[in-house]
């Protein structure tokens, strides 16, 4: 399972924890800046998602550990990647 973090605090102990517990049961996760990822719309009206400008395929699980002092893109990024599996 592919499993992406949305956070902006880079060395979360509790983000930590669960990546390296996620990673020991086979999963691939990763936390992600929200204001690293961009938003595409191919043709046809396909979202798609860019992280540092490099295509990549959509998680199969995305959660925030975003609180008081994250972007207020971060919650309009998740808004948008639930739109990506609608």
């Amino acid at each position: 399972m592919n499993i992406w973090v949305l956070s902006q605090l880079e060395g979360s102990p509790g983000t930590r924890s669960f990546l390296a517990a996620a990673i020991r049961r086979g999963h691939t996760a990763e936390r992600l800046h929200p204001l690293e990822l961009d938003i595409g719309i191919e043709s046809g009206g396909k979202l798609t998602i860019a992280h540092r400008g490099a295509p990549c395929a959509l998680p199969d699980v995305c959660f925030t550990r975003m609180g008081a002092s994250s972007p207020a893109e971060g919650l309009n990024m998740l808004v948008h990647l639930g739109a990506c599996r609608a």
